[in-house]
């Protein structure tokens, strides 16, 4: 191996932009990346009263800081001492962040013959749905964000069911899905962009046969 440039050790703050939890406090994230040359030695980061140690082994290493949040551009200085060697500083500047919340969509994409052979993925869908009504019965004791939902990406995968799975299963999710824990969707299949009008009208019939069971369809 031949290294064109020399290496040295090397320790830089840089902010991630996000907003973390401690639990009721919104935090901001600041990584260290330490680059460190000699045997492990333990490396302490103080920054305004904070202090957070680790070890370090030979090589790259990363710690990460939680600081408060700010509302505004406010300079830090962290002091960090590795080892026995002379304390040294970096500074930083943490700048405000939006917010985001983010609700994760869990669902199954239904692509027919491209992610398994044709044949096997009508059994795989329904199965997923299975999987699916099991699991919102292991969580109705969670709290209500917590609780397991899901997304039926098609009303193909949904007609398939309740025309092949037992009444038992039928019923479970007609109830899941009246509850909002499982969510029946308006197109029959993913079209490509050069479907036609008279497909468009076609693949919404199933919407009557699932309205007329008591099933609400509001999503494409």
């Amino acid at each position: 191996m031949t290294f064109e440039a020399a290496l040295e050790p090397s320790i830089n703050a840089e902010q991630n932009m996000v907003v973390v939890k401690e639990g009721e406090q919104r935090k901001h994230n600041v990584v260290f990346e330490i680059l460190h040359l000699q045997p492990s030695e333990k490396v302490t980061i103080k920054i305004n009263g904070m202090e957070t140690s680790m070890d370090l082994h030979t090589g790259y290493n990363r710690l990460d800081v939680n600081l408060p949040k700010v509302d505004h551009p406010t300079p830090y200085t962290a002091v960090i001492q590795v080892g026995n060697q002379e304390a040294i500083s970096r500074s930083f500047t943490l700048s405000p962040v939006r917010e985001w919340e983010v609700y994760l969509i869990q669902h199954t994409h239904s692509d027919i013959g491209y992610t398994r052979p044709q044949p096997e993925i009508l059994p795989e869908h329904l199965r997923y749905i299975d999987h699916a009504l099991d699991y919102c019965d292991a969580t109705d004791d969670y709290p209500d964000a917590a609780q397991f939902r899901w997304t039926c990406e098609t009303s193909w995968s949904v007609k398939e069911y309740l025309e092949n799975r037992p009444q038992s299963q039928i019923d479970r999710l007609i109830q899941r899905i009246k509850e909002g824990r499982i969510e029946a969707t308006g197109m029959y299949f993913n079209y490509s962009e050069i479907i036609d009008e008279q497909a468009v009208a076609y693949q919404t019939k199933y919407l009557r046969v699932l309205k007329n069971m008591g099933i609400e369809v509001s999503t494409a």
